[in-house]
């Protein structure tokens, strides 16, 4: 189930939350729905706010309308 990261919390909305409450009910969409993982582009300046919520980066870095990404994948299982 691809994810695009097209867009960024404001500052102020980063502090409570948002941004970990929408990926934590996309991921449970996911879980319901059958999928196996779940995988997204993250911007570089991103990858530790995914990461804190399992996904591990995999690939290289590569540029998406001038601004740095990198692939990323949570594996679903038995979690």
């Amino acid at each position: 189930m691809p994810i695009s990261d097209g867009s960024r919390c404001s500052p102020g909305r980063a502090a409570i939350g948002i941004g970990a409450a929408l990926m934590h009910a996309a991921i449970e969409a996911a879980r319901r729905h059958g999928h196996s993982a779940v995988e997204l582009a993250s911007q570089a300046h991103a990858l530790e706010f995914y990461a804190r919520l399992g996904f591990a980066a995999h690939g290289p870095e590569f540029l998406d309308a001038g601004i740095p990404h990198r692939n990323m994948r949570l594996l679903l299982g038995d979690r």
